[in-house]
């Protein structure tokens, strides 16, 4: 038994079939007798924003680090020249 939530999708012998709740729970389908494949697949609703703002936060924070780096070279050398 598998609960159901928004972004699962269903394929039935590779055709797209609608999800019927069993229980008003858990994913169920109808099927002819006779054997199938069946495809059960999870896509979290907000995963791309998700791993968009994630890998946005990781650029940032490298150029940050870039840039500090690159501004504290500077010092030294402005520190060094001066004495």
């Amino acid at each position: 038994s598998v609960p159901y939530e928004k972004g699962w999708t269903l394929k039935v012998d590779g055709i797209e079939t609608e999800i019927n709740l069993f229980e008003d729970t858990f994913v169920g389908v109808n099927l002819q007798e006779g054997e199938h494949t069946i495809l059960l697949s999870y896509h979290p609703e907000k995963f791309m924003e998700g791993a968009v703002i994630s890998s946005l936060s990781v650029i940032i924070f490298i150029c940050l680090c870039f840039i500090s780096r690159k501004c504290d070279y500077r010092y030294i050398d402005y520190v060094n020249h001066s004495l």
